[in-house]
């Protein structure tokens, strides 16, 4: 019915030429008028019907565009049948109702420059919120190893495919668009069927089920969620006529426009259509949602929620095409437009944002920010944004990898290339207090083979594990290797232990030997390379040791150091020297970042902060 009746109205204002000539001569011809109403209201209303135009958009979007091109083409076609112009003499007449699409064309030209950043630059840098600058390690506690998505969307594509065939719905359905969210405290993907065609669709008027994904183990086959018949998907993207989610949402609220839909499940695993929809708040431009329609896909019933005001299952309301939006706008227009074009200072783009699950069980947007001025795969910082309320966190790097970066870096691995594997959305997390990324590894045709991690300050190192705990031992040890000082966890410290071996083996793997031992009397186990220890290879029960480690509440960590007392061999005064060398290299580079982390943190404190520091330091003078 909405687009029988703008259609109507596009017709008869689409006429205006025909109906009110500008001239004498102008000859009504009622034939003419009919048969062209006719055709605009039947071209209109297919258009109109097919496309789902939203009229949110000045001159009502589409319709709109529409009249401006039924006033040309009726312009252009009385102009040609002017008797002057026949044979074409040297004066060739054009129709006054040219003068009509001049007025209409210029309305749109002169709309269009209104939204423009040029006259907007403030408001579009501010549609993306106000955004917080935290310090990094105080703020983002360490990621648990067993809560990492090492699912990527590609991966949870192939495992799912993999699970199809015995769904025995292939034939019928293709799998639609998946989306990472979190239920009853578990990451999954929740990836629907969708119809294949107008075939289908008419052979099988409802979508089954959905398969469920594992967001955090790679290893775990997808199950198949068949649907109780009062719960099937009827109204899905790729389904048809007044079944089309899209045209079903725009058919009742066509004052708004939608960003893409994803389903998501409530707490009794009920499924739910989540649309965000928007309104603009500059001539074509400037996207705000205004509210989330959560739709009932077996009715088709819409609920229509402020954004503040949406039920706690639902996970994430801002897309990632938005986040983008908003992140390169703020960075290009902070300045304003005159920046942008032409001095082009402090001038930020954001890479596309990856979605994580953070240690306050939230799913975040991260964003790797880059300058436009320097090279595209230096870091600048990060922005974290809330999927669900779209609050911003800004957090400074000093230099460092972006995801593109730090992908080449993972690629270009030896163990990664011989393997002939490739990384996949890096996820950064407090790993051991470094800003880290963790990297899915796939083959070609999107398996799970593995995990690398890097330190985003230096990406070029990696380490690589069959699973993320191997991973993470490999890491640290590498931290270790180059001096860093880590912290695994909040108030955790470098400790010295001495002790007497009681057990000792030998792990074999794809990186070399790794010993693992237990410590008489101490509640956990211990890792130390040989390639990193030399004396960890000819230890024995019953030897007196000393090991330096992190502090922590894990079960199981790699030494920083490792002595075996009761292996004493002799070492040469050149080696004693080469050792004090790389000794004090390392406490160089540990007090280099220290300085380099009070800095940042000085930068972050309020004003409150300031005075109390000022304060303190008046005291001690």
């Amino acid at each position: 019915m909405l687009w029988f009746l703008i259609a109507g109205i596009t017709a008869i204002l689409g006429m205006f030429p025909l109906l009110f000539p500008l001239t004498k001569k102008d000859a009504k011809n009622n034939k003419v008028i009919v048969l062209s109403g006719i055709s605009m209201f039947l071209c209109s209303w297919i258009m109109f019907y097919l496309t789902a135009p939203s009229l949110i958009y000045p001159f009502f979007g589409m319709p709109g565009v529409t009249v401006l091109v039924f006033w040309a083409l009726i312009a252009l076609f009385k102009t040609i049948n002017d008797p002057r112009n026949e044979g074409f003499p040297g004066i060739f007449y054009l129709d006054p109702s040219l003068f009509w699409v001049l007025i209409l064309g210029g309305a749109f030209i002169g709309r269009a420059f209104l939204g423009s950043d040029l006259c907007n630059a403030e408001k579009y840098a501010s549609l993306i919120g106000k955004i917080e600058t935290r310090e990094w390690t105080k703020d983002v506690q360490p990621k648990d190893e067993r809560h990492m998505r090492l699912v990527s969307y590609k991966n949870a594509l192939y495992i799912a495919e993999k699970a199809v065939a015995k769904a025995g719905v292939m034939s019928q359905f293709d799998l639609g668009n998946g989306s990472l969210q979190k239920v009853n405290g578990n990451l999954i993907y929740v990836i629907p069927f969708d119809f294949k065609s107008f075939g289908t669709w008419t052979s099988n008027d409802q979508v089954p089920g959905y398969m469920r994904v594992d967001g955090e183990d790679p290893e775990r086959e997808a199950p198949y969620e068949k649907l109780a018949d009062d719960k099937k998907l009827v109204y899905t993207p790729n389904a048809y006529l007044d079944k089309n989610l899209r045209r079903h949402l725009i058919s009742r609220y066509p004052f708004y426009d939608f960003l893409e839909a994803h389903l998501e499940l409530d707490e009794i695993n009920d499924p739910w259509w989540i649309v965000p929809a928007y309104k603009l708040t500059a001539g074509w431009s400037g996207k705000k949602i205004s509210e989330v329609m959560i739709i009932n896909p077996t009715s088709g019933l819409i609920t229509p929620w402020p954004v503040d005001k949406v039920p706690d299952w639902v996970d994430r309301i801002y897309p990632s095409s938005i986040i983008n939006e908003y992140a390169n706008l703020h960075g290009s227009l902070t300045g304003g437009w005159w920046n942008k074009v032409w001095s082009g200072s402090n001038i930020t783009e954001a890479e596309d944002p990856i979605l994580i699950y953070g240690s306050d069980n939230r799913l975040e947007w991260v964003s790797s920010m880059t300058s436009s001025s320097g090279r595209k795969d230096s870091l600048v910082g990060l922005l974290y944004t809330d999927s669900r309320n779209g609050k911003n966190v800004f957090y400074h790097t000093s230099g460092g990898g972006t995801d593109s970066a730090i992908l080449a870096a993972v690629n270009s691995n030896q163990m990664v290339k011989f393997k002939h594997l490739s990384g996949t959305t890096p996820q950064i997390y407090n790993i051991y207090g470094a800003m880290t990324a963790v990297v899915p590894l796939l083959n070609d045709l999107g398996a799970f083979q593995g995990v690398a991690i890097a330190e985003v300050q230096n990406p070029q190192d990696v380490a690589v594990g069959v699973t993320a705990s191997e991973a993470l031992h490999n890491y640290q040890a590498m931290l270790f290797r180059r001096g860093q000082q880590i912290a695994v966890e909040k108030g955790s410290s470098i400790t010295k232990l001495p002790g007497v071996i009681d057990r000792i083996r030998q792990d074999v793997s794809q990186n070399g030997s790794t010993y693992f031992f237990h410590l008489d009397g101490v509640p956990r186990m211990f890792s130390a390379s040989s390639a990193d220890n030399v004396k960890i290879a000819l230890t024995q029960v019953g030897d007196e040791v000393e090991v330096e480690y992190v502090d922590s509440h894990e079960p199981t960590v790699p030494v920083k150091s490792f002595e075996n007392f009761s292996l004493v061999i002799e070492t040469t005064p050149l080696n004693q020297q080469l050792q004090t060398i790389v000794k004090g290299k390392n406490d160089e580079e540990a007090e280099r970042k220290s300085e380099a982390s009070a800095k940042e943190k000085l930068k972050g404190l309020n004003p409150e902060e300031l005075g109390a520091l000022k304060k303190l330091l008046n005291e001690k003078e």
